[in-house]
């Protein structure tokens, strides 16, 4: 089965019992994954009545295709979604390509490992000993703790009208700090066995442990200290004279455990999800967010549907950014990497945290992204609850995480009205400029709940003044930017709207955080005007006056790209450095030029073993199965070269370089000699030239030829480009045997000047013995072709040989010149002027044996009663003879039916028979062999035995 690389713990392996440091991680080497376990999204139908006949064929086929022992449905709220659990011997990768075919699933993938990533008088917080719940001017004081002692001190310290799910390990429920704030289910009776609220769930009085499937959520026994950690930092009781204070002293935390000490699964996070949102749907359950301190799996488009649904509900879901020292821009680092929105909710759900040190540093262990995560928090030396009324302190972005979570909540007390949405916007907008976190972090700045008290309380005041000078500017097909002046005060969103061409109907697409001047409006479309207007407003309740309306055309769609065959030209690199990616990693690389891709441009490579480059910043990790283009899951933006399965931790190099100078240079991502994964000993070699004064790119292929009919040629292979969201594409090969060793193709924006090719390998080759001396050969006419090239080989280890060459436009082909009995291989190739095509696959075929020929003659003679029969053998393929006898009847004065008496081998001539039976015989022999017996020959002369 394919490699499963490390996972680094995404705060367990950091964290740190210690007040401060935090040990480095080494950096993730790829996802791991259950094994024998796969999570399978069927496609919906528009008919309800439909939907539930097709899918449960869709789920039958899809057992069937890969064998399934047993499926379980993984949450209820996602009724499309189920683990398929493989029998032994079939892999994960194996059936994921499987389930890729199958026209009702829209996706197949691993169910991925997920693990963890750690003015009151409460001793903790007056002993100088919970610094992230500091504020400039608390006592004890610290700038850049979360300032929550300054929303305390205004009197917000939170309601427990307020909900927040941790998805984490379970929670001690009963520690003092702790069992005030935990949520006690109003509609479930405790312990009776019964599931009464509907849920799916039977008990569940605090939540559920997803990981052992049971009601209990605290397992003690040295488990569940890092979910009860994280709870202490979002909900410890404030103001009791004991231990912690967390960043709300009321709340009702709900507990949902789907880890235990190793790690857990994706099916179980994506569960631990849908039971919050459940909450949400049928109860109205005032739900926040949920605080997300794990990660470490793949891309996983099962857990992003669920975490949209929850956004769909107005439930945020706050994650770790993880603890590998590293930026996740290029690479991903999930859940923290995916973008929550859909084309109905254009705010993203996810808001992705960083960790600091008390002195403002960016923690050593703490990844960022200036694109993807987008607010620091306090994160090492963190103090806080541990099981059995104990504390303790961690480190890590799973202790950064629960500061962001618990402000969310706090915001929420204080204003019951506020939106996610406006709450998103107000942790965002409020956060402190810090220089560690400058190009780091999408706000370059860290947590500040004083200043988020500022914008999520209920204002004293109606707005005053409303923006003005708004301005628009189309910067791509897709989307337009808006810039107007903040004139207004006492406002605590912006509210952004749009209308198409006339500025008529408007709708609101975005609600924007206090003191915000400038908005992106994406997904719209090419060479379309539209209109916008922007108000300010805030919970008094009161809005602005709507601002002047601006309006812009968005740009003309950039050409689309083709592809065709170019002429072919190596590139050397001469000694450059190998990329080391093994068999699932994956290369950043920046070019020193950028080229225009699908509206944008870029300079930036995500290289993959698997032969595709991607170029919009995101991971390749894992890309292993192909797909056609273009397709919505991921990877998406991107080049594929020659996408297979591929693996270089078997052999080979992976080489970039530039050749050339400006403004004619060209960037060469090679791969050589890499091996195919399935093929021992395989290599093959290509590369991918991008051109800085076209932005073409070239593929140029050496050797596509893996010594497998499976693979060879690019029958397994995807070559083409796609868009960065996977709507746009064109696919060059996908699964065919169209390439060719010492070719090339270059896909362009631009005309492509057509080059000679040879004919494409000819298709639906197939043979059939019509006798022991002919068989019939058929194909598909191949288009340019000028011949065919029909070879043959005797037997299953002959080398084959040129049995005839066929004039164009033939499709069958009858060989006469074949024995009975016999195996011939054949395979096919066409050719022109410009060479010669792949073969086809291979055709066996093998004739039916001849009858043998009967005995020339027989003879019998008898003594008393023992027979003496006598033929002569007149075949040369026979099995072995049948000696038949018909007997005299007296009464009737007639000879009975011929009847076998004895079956004797081959080349055998005499048979004695020593005791035959009484009265007047004639004997008879016939040869035989696997294709039927001879004719009789006899009779003999009557043998009388008495």
């Amino acid at each position: 089965m394919k490699s499963t690389p490390k996972v680094v713990p995404l705060v367990l392996a950091a964290v740190v019992l210690a007040a401060t440091g935090a040990s480095q991680a080494t950096p993730p080497q790829g996802p791991r994954y259950a094994p024998g376990v796969v999570l399978v999204e069927y496609k919906g139908d528009a008919s309800a009545n439909v939907k539930n006949a097709r899918r449960e064929r869709a789920r039958i086929n899809a057992r069937k295709r890969v064998g399934a022992i047993r499926a379980a449905r993984v949450s209820p709220r996602a009724v499309n979604l189920e683990k398929l659990h493989l029998p032994p011997g079939k892999t994960v990768e194996a059936a994921i390509k499987e389930l890729a075919k199958d026209p009702n699933v829209r996706f197949a993938e691993p169910d991925y490992v997920l693990t963890k990533a750690v003015d009151s008088n409460d001793p903790y917080y007056t002993g100088n000993n919970l610094w992230g719940m500091y504020g400039n001017a608390t006592s004890p004081a610290n700038q850049f703790g979360s300032q929550a002692g300054e929303a305390w001190a205004q009197g917000y310290t939170g309601s427990r009208d307020v909900y927040v799910g941790v998805i984490d390990e379970g929670i001690d429920v009963s520690h003092p700090d702790l069992a005030a704030n935990i949520w006690v289910n109003p509609h479930e009776i405790p312990n009776d066995g019964i599931d009464n609220d509907g849920n799916g769930y039977v008990d569940d009085v605090h939540g559920w442990d997803f990981y052992n499937n049971d009601k209990s959520v605290y397992d003690g026994n040295g488990e569940d200290t890092h979910g009860t950690h994280v709870a202490g930092t979002i909900g410890g009781l404030g103001g009791n004279g004991a231990g912690v204070a967390g960043v709300n002293w009321q709340i009702t935390m709900i507990s949902l455990k789907f880890l235990d000490t190793n790690g857990g699964y994706t099916s179980g996070a994506i569960a631990a999800v849908d039971y919050l949102n459940d909450l949400k749907t049928r109860h109205g359950l005032n739900i926040i967010a949920s605080s997300n301190s794990w990660g470490g799996g793949g891309f996983s488009q099962a857990l992003l549907d669920a975490i949209n649904r929850g956004g769909n509900r107005d439930i945020m879901f706050i994650a770790a950014a993880g603890n590998d020292s590293s930026s996740i821009d290029g690479s991903g680092h999930y859940p923290a990497s995916y973008q929550c929105t859909t084309p109905s909710r254009n705010w993203d759900c996810v808001i992705s945290v960083a960790s600091i040190t008390s002195s403002g540093a960016l923690s050593s262990f703490s990844n960022h992204g200036a694109v993807t995560v987008d607010i620091g928090a306090p994160g090492s030396g963190i103090n806080s609850t541990l099981p059995g009324n104990t504390y303790g302190s961690y480190s890590g972005t799973s202790m950064a995480t629960p500061h962001v979570s618990g402000a969310a909540a706090l915001c929420k007390s204080m204003n019951p009205s506020i939106t996610a949405s406006e709450i998103r916007s107000a942790l965002l907008s409020s956060a402190t400029a810090t220089s560690s976190l400058s190009g780091k972090t999408v706000t370059g700045g860290r947590l500040d709940v004083g200043a988020l008290a500022d914008v999520c309380a209920v204002p004293a005041d109606p707005v005053d003044g409303a923006p003005g000078n708004l301005a628009a500017v189309a910067d791509s097909a897709t989307a337009i930017s808006l810039s107007w002046s903040d004139n207004a005060t006492n406002e605590s969103y912006f509210e952004v709207q749009q209308s198409p061409a006339g500025c008529g109907s408007f709708n609101t697409v975005a609600t924007l955080g206090a003191n915000t001047t400038a908005y992106r409006a994406d997904d719209l479309q090419a060479e379309t005007e539209y209109c916008f207007r922007v108000r300010a407003g805030n919970s008094y309740p009161s809005q602005s006056a709507w601002s002047a309306t601006a309006a812009a055309t968005t740009e003309a769609p950039p050409p689309p790209y083709q592809c065709a065959a170019t002429p072919y030209g190596w590139v050397s690199l001469g000694s450059a450095t190998s990329l080391g990616l093994g068999d699932e990693g994956q290369g950043e690389v920046n070019m020193p030029f950028s080229v225009p891709f699908y509206g944008t441009t870029t300079s930036r490579l995500t290289i993959s073993p698997n032969g595709l480059v991607r170029l919009d910043g995101g991971s390749v990790l894992s890309a292993y199965s192909n797909t056609g283009l273009p397709a919505a899951s991921e990877p998406n933006g991107l080049v594929a070269v020659f996408w297979d399965d591929l693996n270089q931790g078997a052999g080979g190099s992976i080489r970039t370089g530039t050749v050339g100078s400006a403004p004619n240079r060209r960037y060469v991502v090679s791969w050589e000699g890499i091996p195919h994964y399935s093929v021992s000993g395989s290599n093959a070699s290509f590369q991918l030239v991008i051109e800085e004064a076209t932005g073409d790119f070239v593929m140029n292929y050496a050797d596509v030829v893996f010594g497998s009919s499976t693979y060879d040629y690019g029958r397994s292979a995807t070559v083409g480009v796609e868009n960065q969201t996977g709507t746009e594409g064109v696919q060059h090969v996908y699964n065919q045997a169209a390439l060719l060793d010492g070719t090339a193709v270059r896909c362009s924006t631009g005309e492509i000047e057509p080059v000679p090719q040879a004919p494409a390998a000819p298709t639906g080759f197939s043979g059939n013995a019509v006798s022991g001396t002919q068989i019939n050969l058929s194909w598909g006419d191949v288009a340019d072709e000028t011949s065919y090239v029909l070879e043959r080989a005797i037997g299953t280890t002959d080398a084959f040989t040129v049995l005839a060459t066929l004039s164009a436009n033939t499709a069958s082909y009858s060989d006469t010149t074949v024995s009975s009995g016999a195996t011939y291989r054949y395979r096919l190739l066409a050719a022109n002027a410009n060479g010669n095509s792949a073969y086809s696959g291979t055709v066996s075929v093998t004739t039916p044996a001849a009858l043998p020929a009967a005995p020339g003659s027989i003879s019998a003679t008898a003594s008393s009663r023992r027979v003496t029969v006598s033929w002569t053998d007149a075949s040369e393929n026979e099995s072995g003879f049948d000696v038949g006898r018909a007997t005299f009847n007296k009464r009737r004065n007639t000879w009975g039916s011929i009847t076998t008496v004895t079956s004797v081998g081959a080349n055998v001539t005499t048979l004695i028979r020593s005791s035959e039976s009484k009265g007047t015989h004639r004997y008879y022999v016939r040869s035989k062999n696997s294709a039927g017996s001879s004719s009789w020959t006899g009779p003999t002369a009557n043998i009388v035995v008495r």
